[in-house]
């Protein structure tokens, strides 16, 4: 008996010691002229990007559907979080840069890990990096990008698929959850901005161009319509307007691609 009360202690602990974060922003935190981009894809569909696994000793890295067995790195050391050794150096920018790119802000974070060397060449990002430890998040300073990882405390919604009818709140939601067309068009233009974002976006975040676009088509174009015929109409302009931005990559789009 006490054997299985010690085993499951044990186990209770691993699960506590061990979390997963999800890979749902990117945005350059550093000014630079560099030509390359972010050493971590970036998240134009958080169901499918890139997990960090956080334990006692170590940060694992992989992607969701990835072959390998992904990486992990130790960590040399830990200490409490400051905002003299924070990115850009102090509270006031350090939150002003949040807030414009994440809609979050620094209160919560709390410990700080240093990293140590990368075996893997897939761990790059990795190697010898800066983790800040929030209440449900990470930040990784692998600069001069700050990536942002969120616990995963429920699935991460597929961005490339058709709203969920379950969850239909709005009047234009309902409008189009009525309608089998408006449904799949739905997921055809959901798709076709993962697929601008992956052809255009430079970052993610709520300062990239192409989400806001998306965003103004939404709220501007999309919610302004109350009837099935707007709706199909706009949706068909918005397809062929994503099909004609990304025809040169992907050229089956509407068509799922294979990736």
């Amino acid at each position: 008996m006490k054997l299985l009360v010690i085993l499951g202690l044990l186990h209770s602990f691993s699960a506590i010691a061990e979390n997963s974060y999800r890979l749902t922003g990117v945005a350059k935190i550093y000014g630079t002229d560099a030509l390359e981009g972010p050493n971590l894809e970036l998240p134009v569909n958080p169901a499918l990007s890139a997990v960090i696994t956080m334990r006692n000793d170590s940060f694992s890295l992989n992607y969701d559907g990835a072959s390998s067995q992904g990486c992990a790195v130790h960590i040399n050391k830990r200490y409490a979080f400051s905002f003299s050794s924070a990115p850009l150096g102090n509270y006031e920018k350090l939150n002003k840069f949040l807030q414009a790119k994440f809609h979050v802000g620094s209160d919560s974070w709390s410990t700080i890990y240093l990293l140590g060397d990368a075996a893997s060449a897939s761990c790059t990002s990795l190697r010898f990096a800066k983790i800040y430890e929030a209440d449900s998040k990470l930040f990784l300073l692998d600069q001069p990008y700050l990536y942002m990882f969120e616990k995963e405390l429920h699935p991460f919604r597929d961005a490339s698929k058709s709203l969920d009818c379950l969850k239909a709140r709005t009047a234009v939601e309902n409008v189009i959850c009525r309608d089998p067309r408006l449904v799949k068009m739905d997921g055809s233009v959901n798709y076709g901005f993962v697929l601008m974002q992956a052809r255009y976006s430079k970052e993610t975040s709520y300062e990239d161009p192409v989400r806001i676009e998306q965003m103004n088509w939404i709220s501007q174009v999309r919610n302004r319509c109350t009837t099935t015929d707007c709706l199909l109409k706009e949706y068909s302009s918005r397809i062929n307007y994503i099909q004609r931005r990304v025809s040169n990559t992907y050229p089956s789009y509407p068509a799922e691609e294979e990736f």
